[in-house]
């Protein structure tokens, strides 16, 4: 009897990561709420009950750990020095939440249950069920050409599921995992060729997706690894692969929407960046709080007139156009790096930074590579989008800890937990 507790707390925290894995690329809500609370559950019964801690050993890939604990730390420590208290706390605790709790579950240990292949099938299968979600919804708008159809596709997506930022980062990260399943995994070969299959789609939809930074990350992710493959394999013909690829690639973004404008007008970041920076200047060292340092944002970039007429403008006419009401401090500086040094001076940017570039000194044989793209997809993102909101933290902490725990707990092998499919 107490075997078998021991067995059903070990697979708990997995149920709980697979559900957490197949809620990331909605809006945040009360199901996300539901599996991060549940993962923290059952990640503490399961060590209890399986007295994890008697195997417990110090490594150097703890830090990365640690310093995503000491990140959210932050944002406690430097509200004692903060007189202001605004709602962006909440949601800014809320959204850095997962750094708590996923870096005191990979500073402990997790579940020797884990498996990336649970994660990567989880995730294929969301997002091609949310691909074919929305096709349907833009066909039945009854589109009478692949120009329309994209544009409906577009607009569906936002609607029903979420904005591009979230969606293209959840689907490049599916992507990731498609490729370890073909190039790596040891399922059989049926189940290989059903996710490669999966995987087409996903490209596709990142493709024709409003997202230029999901793209470019896209693109960079598959030569990356065509890279490897040439490398590791010893196929140097896969060189004409690569180069046949790069025209194709500077051919696609020459012919895309959003890139041809963007050669002719000038990104509304630029002037938002030009806003956060100014802000820095002034307190470089310990930053301004959350709370102060988004306040202070707010009120500087509605006095300038770049910044109110090429963002807060639109972004006013958006939240009236939705029904929502206006709340101002929604507005972001749209930079990972620099709403962090607004908040939290260049202590914040160091840990930021540290727990970013961690993952890829980890050593995790042949699984680093999937790791290192996971942590490139993420950090491509932080250019352009602030943490919490479209680049939620979660995201890159489930992939430090599925690669890192995925390898411990194989000692190192390709260890397939749908071994029986492997074939002969």
């Amino acid at each position: 009897m107490l075997q078998r507790l021991k067995q059903i707390a070990s697979y708990l925290p997995v149920f709980g990561v697979i559900l957490l894995s197949t809620a990331l690329p909605f809006h945040y809500g009360g199901y996300q709420r539901f599996c991060l609370y549940f993962l923290a559950v059952t990640h503490v019964l399961d060590y209890v009950v399986n007295q994890r801690w008697k195997n417990w050993k110090w490594s150097n890939m703890h830090w990365v750990y640690i310093c995503q604990i000491a990140f959210f730390l932050l944002i406690p420590i430097w509200q004692i020095g903060d007189d202001l208290h605004t709602p962006i706390l909440q949601r800014t605790i809320e959204n850095y939440l997962p750094f708590l709790i996923f870096g005191i579950c990979g500073l402990m240990g997790i579940t020797d249950k884990l498996k990336i292949e649970y994660v990567a099938i989880a995730m294929i299968l969301t997002s091609v069920g949310i691909i074919i979600y929305v096709s349907v919804l833009s066909y039945l708008v009854g589109v009478g050409s692949f120009a329309a159809w994209v544009d409906w596709f577009n607009i569906h997506s936002h609607d029903h599921i979420n904005s591009h930022m979230i969606l293209n980062l959840y689907w490049n990260f599916s992507i990731i995992m498609g490729l370890y399943l073909v190039l790596r995994s040891r399922i059989g070969v049926v189940w290989k060729t059903v996710m490669g299959v999966a995987i087409i789609p996903i490209a596709i939809a990142v493709c024709v997706s409003d997202g230029r930074t999901g793209l470019l990350t896209f693109i960079g992710i598959i030569f990356v690894t065509m890279l490897y493959c040439m490398f590791t394999y010893r196929k140097w013909w896969v060189m004409g692969i690569i180069l046949g690829f790069a025209v194709c690639a500077v051919a696609f973004l020459s012919q895309h929407e959003r890139f041809i404008v963007a050669r002719s007008e000038t990104n509304s970041r630029v002037y938002i960046w030009n806003v956060a920076t100014e802000l820095i200047k002034e307190k470089p060292l310990f930053g301004y709080g959350v709370c102060s340092a988004r306040e202070e944002f707010v009120e500087r970039g509605l006095g300038d007139e770049a910044f109110y007429n090429h963002y807060a403008k639109s972004f006013v006419a958006y939240l009236q156009r939705t029904n929502q009401k206006v709340n101002l401090s929604m507005m972001h500086p749209h930079n990972a790096i620099l709403e962090t040094w607004m908040q939290f001076g260049i202590i914040g940017v160091v840990l930021l930074i540290g727990l970013i570039v961690l993952p890829l000194t980890m050593r995790l044989g042949k699984y680093q590579l999937f790791l290192s793209l996971c942590v490139f997809a993420f950090a491509m993102q932080s250019i352009f989008e602030s943490l919490g909101g479209n680049l939620q933290p979660q995201y890159f902490c489930l992939m430090v800890l599925f690669w890192h725990y995925h390898y411990l707990n194989n000692g190192g092998k390709d260890i397939s937990p749908t071994a029986h499919l492997v074939a002969p």
